[in-house]
């Protein structure tokens, strides 16, 4: 009976090691931009991180397809028939999440494991998970695509993958900080006259020059980058400008500034892949024009998680765009009364400008051709929706299909 009760008494601290050595796990994230410089583009890639413990190695693809890194999106792609293997230093690997781009959503493909559990999920989840219990797991990609573009070859494109092991150390803290500031570099607004709403408004967004949009004709804009991206939803005594002084009002209309979770006025820090955002719960922005066209932007807001933003963003070019089927004329008068800066918007034709990029949006493919007063062709696109081009100051003509729109770039 002593005995017994010796080995009753030696296996609770062995049970409660065991315990303790079950539970530690340590979660780590590799972000893609961190680890590549430019466009790589290759039959096989290597991410090697030492400090984190992790090595990812993907395969060539199906009909020599190639992998690699996009630097316009901040993805790595690994074609259908490619195998990304996915090793730790750690003693295992629990748990592997991939937080995927919007070409990942579009393409998400089939994936098969060596070991363990793989998982992708579609609309609205849109995600693609391993779980197991192994030091190295081999996915394997397939052609199936569960994305929202079903037609496509299956591909497996992520911005960053969180790995959770069962090793100790300090997890990642990989979360936006919406405390983080950012000079803001660039901006833009969509005026909506009273078809959608019953006061004349604009949304009005500023953004670093980390944030690109990504436009994908299936689901709209994705934000993509790293840094701050705010949008306020202003109302306006005259329809025709949105320069002025704005605060928060709690929707009383028509001038103010929307504030609080019923309007869309937010505050957004992201990283690559994640965003975390905050609505506006006080505050005031001023928006002037400067003789040269830009704007000035100078804003002071408390977010409803209590943080403060305040500054001034110098000489934004600001694209101005219009609700689709209007035809209204933005005018902000400057300062000086002899320069006014006019963003005449034309979204209904698809065409406008952000900056010194023309853009065309639209909603079925054609042929799109850019040409300067002289004729000379400067870009074009066959059976597409959405293209750009940078392009010097002057007058373009935009031919779409059998349309054409003149477009003036500052």
């Amino acid at each position: 009976m002593q005995n017994l009760f010796t080995m009753k008494r030696l296996m609770l601290p062995l049970a409660l090691l065991a315990l303790a050595a079950g539970v530690s796990a340590r979660t780590v994230k590799l972000t893609m931009s961190d680890y590549f410089s430019g466009d790589t583009q290759k039959n096989t890639f290597v991410v090697a991180d030492a400090d984190k413990g992790v090595t990812l190695t993907a395969s060539k693809g199906t009909y020599g397809a190639q992998s690699g890194y996009f630097e316009l999106t901040g993805d790595v792609r690994v074609q259908f028939g490619a195998t990304l293997k996915v090793e730790t230093t750690d003693p295992h690997i629990t748990r592997i999440e991939f937080i995927l781009s919007s070409q990942g959503k579009e393409r998400l493909p089939e994936l098969a494991a060596d070991n363990g559990t793989a998982t992708v999920a579609n609309d609205p989840d849109y995600s693609a998970v391993w779980s197991g219990n192994a030091q190295s797991v081999t996915l394997t990609v397939g052609a199936n695509n569960y994305g929202s573009k079903p037609k496509e070859k299956g591909q497996l494109c992520f911005t960053a993958i969180r790995i959770t092991t069962d090793g100790t150390g300090d997890d990642a803290d990989d979360t936006p900080d919406l405390t983080k500031e950012y000079a803001f570099t660039q901006g833009r607004a969509r005026y909506y006259g009273t078809k959608y709403s019953t006061y004349d408004n604009f949304l009005f967004e500023i953004y670093s020059d980390g944030i690109s949009f990504v436009y994908d004709s299936e689901v709209g804009e994705i934000i993509e980058g790293t840094g701050a991206y705010a949008v306020f939803d202003i109302y306006t005594a005259d329809g025709q400008t949105f320069i002025g002084d704005y605060a928060s009002a709690q929707n009383t209309m028509p001038h103010g500034l929307a504030t609080g979770s019923a309007n869309s006025s937010l505050w957004h820090v992201c990283g690559r892949g994640d965003c975390v955002d905050a609505y506006m719960q006080s505050g005031s922005l001023s928006i002037s024009c400067t003789p040269s066209g830009k704007y000035n932007v100078t804003y002071d807001i408390t977010d409803s998680e209590g943080n403060r933003h305040n500054g001034t963003a110098y000489g934004l070019t600001i694209a101005v765009m219009q609700e689709n089927g209007g035809n209204y004329t933005v005018n902000n008068v400057c300062t000086d009364p002899e320069e006014t800066a006019i963003s005449t918007a034309t979204a209904a034709s698809g065409v406008f400008v952000r900056g010194a990029t023309i853009v065309v949006e639209r909603d079925e493919p054609a042929d799109i051709a850019v040409y300067n007063l002289l004729g000379q062709k400067t870009g074009e696109a066959h059976n597409a929706t959405n293209y750009q081009l940078n392009a010097a100051s002057g007058i373009y003509i935009v031919r779409i299909g059998t349309k054409t729109v003149k477009i003036a770039v500052k």
